[in-house]
């Protein structure tokens, strides 16, 4: 059988495909407009970015065999034990520039095969600048609502609450839930690790930067 070379185009389509799970018609050039395509490269720029500052590991790079031998060479760094997972991306105009933007989610995988990040994610907005000119990939808003005081107070305490994102909407609000096992009396005891028992949904408007619970 002959092979044959797909275009730039064709291998960004691929692409979509394979990280969002959308159908071969959606993610097909034209199907998401260019701002999917800018919006897909942006992500993969910061992906390179933060393998070649080695806060994560290549995806060629990231399982147990690779591990054996960064340990057995003495040069295992924290940024070696952690890969990329698959990408989910919901889409819409965040910023409300009336350009798309993305909220970009993945599970981070564990290059020794564990399973102690099962209930990690990385959330990230890949937000429209200078109009349609370009992306940037901000990683702190989503991360630093952890620690954000209004969700603190609303959930009373963020002790033993992990985070986990879901989709944005047109109107820049992104909806979330935060889960938890245990803490003190008012939680249920005995959820087993995979099960958390205890969950609030939340949302977070982008522009206005509110936290609401649902």
């Amino acid at each position: 059988m002959r092979m044959r070379l797909l275009s730039r185009a064709q291998g960004l389509a691929l692409l979509i495909c394979t990280l969002t799970g959308f159908p071969e018609t959606l993610a097909r050039p034209g199907g998401q407009g260019p701002e999917t395509r800018q919006i897909i490269e942006a992500y993969e720029k910061w992906k390179e970015l933060k393998t070649r500052k080695r806060e994560y590991a290549k995806d060629s790079e990231c399982n147990p065999n690779q591990i054996r031998i960064l340990l057995q060479a003495a040069r295992l760094g924290e940024g070696d034990l952690m890969g990329f997972g698959s990408a989910s991306f919901s889409f819409a105009d965040i910023n409300q520039d009336g350009v798309t933007d993305a909220l970009t989610t993945f599970n981070p995988k564990q290059c020794d095969g564990g399973n102690a990040s099962m209930h990690s994610q990385v959330a990230l907005l890949i937000l429209s600048k200078n109009a349609r000119h370009s992306y940037k990939v901000d990683d702190q808003t989503l991360e630093n609502l952890h620690d954000d005081q209004t969700l603190r107070n609303l959930l009373e305490t963020t002790e033993g609450w992990f985070l986990r994102f879901q989709e944005v909407q047109g109107n820049g609000i992104v909806s979330g839930t935060a889960y938890a096992f245990h803490s003190g009396d008012k939680f249920k005891p005995g959820d087993a690790r995979c099960c958390p028992s205890i969950w609030k949904a939340f949302t977070y408007t982008y522009l206005s930067k509110r936290v609401t619970l649902k």
